[in-house]
């Protein structure tokens, strides 16, 4: 699949907010894909088990409750 539109994406999980920047798919639902980097560049830990992410931002680790 070839990728050729990207569109900028501000989002909050908790108390934090970060802006990303966002390939644009063909999709039938909305979702966030947080990929590998934003996981890396932020020290991301994800649960497997619970599908949650945690990570630390201004001294608190923070784990931003499911919607799903």
């Amino acid at each position: 699949m070839v990728v050729n539109k990207q569109v900028p994406l501000a989002f909050t999980l908790g108390k934090y907010s970060d802006k990303i920047l966002c390939d644009v798919l063909p999709m039938e639902a909305t979702h966030i894909f947080l990929d590998r980097p934003w996981q890396y560049d932020q020290k991301v830990i994800h649960e497997a088990v619970t599908n949650m992410f945690s990570f630390t931002y201004v001294g608190q680790k923070e784990k931003p409750r499911s919607h799903t």
